[in-house]
């Protein structure tokens, strides 16, 4: 009692719809969230905070293709359709202290991030008809984005009386460290089957798309902030809000190798040596 407060939560949602683009059956989705939150008193004046959530979404037959979007594209099988399971995540601790009357401060750190992989029903010879909007074989395949950002603030209130009014000056800095990575036609099945897209005009054959599998994509971004700030209540009828800021933003590439040179000829693949600094 007094010490410890807690939370936590389950939850589970499955809608299914009838959608006139796709005949075949219910359009489904899939959402599951977990989460809990903690908070620990050290003392009368000293708490720690904890809190985390992951998440779910899962669609058996996601309707989007390649060049049709998913409230266009006409599914008549499920074979043309995408496999989603995707998982976000995002979690934090934090301390809170009161120092004195007059001053407090506050310290959290933690990560968002997400896995979005996508993966085709069939290995089916893909079509899309632009004219139609009819797509059928394979969808995209080996399409996954892996995302994170961890991050940390800190931040010091201190509250001053007698200085022509009053003060609440706020001192304080946050960084955090984000990376992206993108797949494409990975593990040798190509981003549509055979990395050949067919593209109609009214069922008449129209172009080809070739692709080049697999594409690994790497980046990332830093950044750095420092501030002060000051509200100052100089009077009853007047606040003055007064402060400064400094961010540092820095891209950045790890190294990574580029796709093959030809759809035909897996080698030779280019490499690229990692950047630190594309732009500051």
């Amino acid at each position: 009692k007094d010490k410890l407060w807690w939370y936590a939560s389950l939850r589970q949602q499955n809608i299914q719809s009838l959608l006139p683009n796709f005949p075949v059956k219910p359009f489904e989705t899939g959402l599951k969230n977990v989460s809990a939150k903690g908070t620990y008193a050290l003392n009368a004046n000293n708490k720690l905070i904890a809190y985390g959530m992951w998440g779910q979404k899962f669609q058996p037959n996601r309707l989007d293709t390649y060049l049709i979007a998913a409230t266009s594209a006409i599914h008549n099988s499920a074979d043309s359709t995408l496999l989603q399971q995707y998982w976000g995540h995002t979690y934090k601790g934090e301390w809170d202290s009161i120092i004195n009357d007059r001053m407090f401060f506050e310290a959290r750190g933690g990560q968002f991030g997400y896995d979005w992989p996508y993966k085709r029903n069939s290995n089916a010879p893909a079509f899309e008809d632009l004219s139609t909007n009819v797509v059928s074989g394979g969808n995209q395949d080996g399409w996954w984005t892996n995302r994170r950002r961890n991050q940390a603030f800190a931040t010091l209130s201190i509250f001053k009386d007698g200085w022509a009014g009053s003060h609440n000056f706020k001192i304080g800095g946050e960084m955090f460290n984000e990376s992206t990575e993108y797949k494409r036609g990975d593990g040798g099945v190509g981003n549509v089957p055979g990395d050949v897209l067919q593209v109609l005009r009214n069922g008449l054959p129209s172009e080809v798309l070739l692709f080049q599998s697999p594409v690994d994509s790497l980046d990332g971004l830093r950044t750095y902030g420092a501030y002060i700030t000051d509200t100052w209540r100089a009077t009853n009828k007047l606040t003055l809000s007064l402060g400064a800021r400094f961010d540092r933003y820095r891209s950045f590439v790890p190294a990574q190798v580029g796709p093959p040179t030809s759809p035909f000829n897996p080698n030779p693949q280019v490499s690229f040596a990692a950047n630190d600094n594309l732009l500051t």
